[in-house]
């Protein structure tokens, strides 16, 4: 005959042991983000997205422009490779990562 002690220890283990993988993963977490200045003439502000590569080290390997609100795309694709991130983690181990990033410009007075 097993204890309820017993029962109630095993049972907390198997749901530990079952907990799924990804419940461990962190995504990567923006560290420095050095801005582009407004490009000379624009009227508006505007959107951009990028696919952007995190290394485990944090550093963006990769960067290219998915939606462009010309000339914003190419200001912050080339901007965005100077970024640094703390690296996403799988568990406790740094990995790569890709992700799509949003940006959004807004002219101010200045």
């Amino acid at each position: 005959m097993i204890s309820g002690s017993r029962v109630r220890a095993a049972f907390v283990l198997s749901v530990m042991l079952s907990a799924p993988v990804y419940a461990q993963n962190t995504p990567p977490r923006l560290l420095s983000a050095p801005v582009p200045a407004s490009p000379l003439g624009a009227q508006s502000g505007g959107i951009a997205a990028l696919d952007v590569t995190v290394n485990a080290s944090g550093a963006v390997t990769a960067a290219e422009t998915v939606q462009d609100f010309a000339p914003f795309g190419d200001l912050m694709r080339e901007a965005v490779r100077g970024w640094q991130f703390e690296p996403a983690r799988r568990g406790p181990t740094p990995v790569t990562v890709w992700a799509t990033l949003p940006v959004r410009f807004e002219l101010t007075d200045r």
